[in-house]
């Protein structure tokens, strides 16, 4: 039997392993922290602690990187996460044949869809998930975690009953707070976050278990206020200690083990667990070997760089320019004081050949805003907005327009998969399951007791513009065969009319709207019947 392990040697071996990840990111927070000093100052705090309120700008002189940045994450935002839009469904995975078009299971699904979306919409998720895509653009990691609302602020009159969905409630981690560890498949399974509260916040969250230092702090009416650090470990639990029971519910026997430590007394202060891991970690793209994400803004951070350096030495260069340096011989000047302000009258000693003049250099700062604009322009090829861009052209017709568009998302397609993958995939499953264990969406059909599963779907522009492939093809194969059809009529025959609209429907977010196979066919049948007796009435 495996000998039971104290919670102070627990508490010390989650320190331990967080400092060893910690450790092996310092190339990566160098890294982090120089794109936020050159493209997003205000999450300038990867190695450093600024003041609150101080600025943070002192290394910015040129704002093509984040108005890049802007472009690309309100691209993405607005096209993968539209909150005026449904962008995400779900469908049944294995059951018979047609099980997601069986009016009893498209209805409950269509209905969780919404009732899921409205709650998403009453929380802080189109916040966070907009920063988490700037974390993406910039540090190539982002990771958002999601929970259900605390009891103390739904609780008391107007608030949700017992038993019953909270509400969600999201954060996206800042890159400098976590550290992250990969399973054997390269896939995020461990999240440790170290933050800091005071004894006062933690004792609101833990109380009396806050640890000795805390409540001894929190004691003393003077170091209320006095900050602590702790450590939250999300990992998987060691399969020797999990019972891997499907019938014990206890938090603390679920997959994920979630501890608390508080890091100053080295002990641990709160256990849980959770089904999922309830952060979301994405990466940008990966490289061979790593763990953390690179970006566009990484890609771009030499371009930024230079362009940065120019324009500091032009807004240098453009003081000498416009109040140049002057040449005076000793001497010369009445009083020794040249003044340069406009009416200003200066008398002088000597010859005309001696009078002060103009220090004459051979600055070309027509150069420099040409170099400047390629600089620009490499920036904004690293982020990709050059493609984004739908460039006006009032010779276009309509269906050029359209042709136009779907080609700009086409472009943006490597960009979102990832995304859909690591981020907004797990999000909405994990979200789902906390509705429906909340109750939120009512008993399921009993014919969707024969899916092995239900799938994530996105319906956003994006995904759909992807989707248009097949309908594509489909349409280039009916205008190919169109006037051989006419000679060989049997040629459609070959072709599933109804199927090719049902993906069509599917495709452009509108498969809400059809109806059943199965009420098609009776639709059908009905218009036969209706056809055959007319004719009967009609015969003589």
């Amino acid at each position: 039997m495996a000998q039971q392990v104290s919670k102070e040697q627990s508490a010390v071996e989650i320190i331990r392993r967080h400092d060893a990840l910690d450790g092996a990111r310092g190339a990566w927070k160098a890294h982090w922290q120089e794109i936020a000093d050159y493209i997003i100052p205000r999450k300038a705090t990867v190695n450093r602690t600024p003041s609150p309120g101080g600025k943070r700008t002192e290394r910015q002189f040129d704002g093509t990187a984040a108005d890049a940045v802007d472009e690309l994450v309100a691209t993405l935002f607005n096209n993968m996460t539209n909150p005026a839009q449904q962008w995400f469904g779900l469908r049944p995975i294995g059951g018979p044949g047609g099980l997601d078009e069986q009016v009893p299971v498209r209805r409950w699904l269509d209905q969780s869809v919404e009732t899921m979306t409205a709650t998403l919409g009453q929380s802080n998720f189109y916040q966070q998930i907009l920063e988490a895509l700037v974390d993406l653009a910039t540090m190539g990691t982002a990771g958002i975690f999601s929970e259900e609302q605390p009891w103390r602020l739904t609780a008391g009159p107007g608030g949700a009953p017992a038993g019953s969905f909270r509400g969600f409630n999201f954060r996206t981690l800042p890159i400098a707070e976590y550290v992250i560890d990969v399973d054997n498949q390269g896939l995020v399974d461990s999240v440790y976050r170290k933050f800091e509260l005071t004894a006062r916040q933690a004792v609101q969250r833990w109380g009396d278990d806050a640890g000795k230092s805390v409540n001894e702090a929190f004691a003393d009416e003077t170091k209320r206020h006095q900050p602590f650090q702790f450590i939250h470990g999300l990992a998987p639990r060691d399969d020797r200690a999990w019972p891997q029971s499907p019938t014990d519910k206890r938090a603390t026997a679920m997959p994920v083990a979630s501890t608390y430590v508080a890091v100053r007394d080295r002990h641990i202060i709160g256990e849980s667990g959770y089904r999922e891991l309830p952060v979301h970690v994405a990466r940008w793209s990966l490289s061979s070997g790593e763990i953390y994400g690179r970006s566009p803004a990484m890609k771009a951070l030499p371009f930024v760089k230079v362009l940065n350096t120019m324009v500091r030495y032009g807004l240098e260069a453009l003081p000498r320019a416009l109040y140049p340096p002057m040449l005076v011989k000793e001497g010369t000047v009445i009083g020794g004081t040249l003044r340069l302000s406009a009416g200003a009258v200066n008398h002088f000693d000597g010859s005309v050949d001696e009078r002060p003049g103009e220090l004459v250099t051979q600055a070309r700062f027509d150069v420099e805003h040409a170099k400047e604009d390629i600089y620009r322009q490499r920036i904004e090829q690293a982020f990709g907005v050059d493609q984004m861009r739908l460039r006006d052209d009032r010779q276009m017709t309509a269906e050029e327009v359209i042709e136009r568009r779907h080609r700009r998302f086409q472009a943006l397609a490597p960009m979102t998969g990832r995304i859909e993958r690591e981020l907004l995939k797990p999000l909405v499953e994990r979200c789902w399951m906390m509705l429906l264990g909340g109750g939120a969406f009512g008993d399921p059909p009993r014919e969707l007791g024969a899916a092995d599963s239900l799938l994530v779907t996105f319906e956003g522009p994006l995904a759909r513009a992807q989707q248009r492939h097949g309908i594509d093809a489909g349409m280039d194969t009916f205008r190919t065969l169109a006037p051989l059809a006419q000679i060989y009529p049997g040629l459609a025959d070959h072709f599933d009319a109804d199927g090719y609209a049902r993906d069509v429907a599917k495709a452009l977010g509108s498969a809400r709207y059809l109806l059943s196979a199965e009420d098609v066919k009776q639709t059908r049948q009905a218009r036969a019947k209706a056809q055959a007796a007319a004719m009967l009435q009609a015969a003589p």
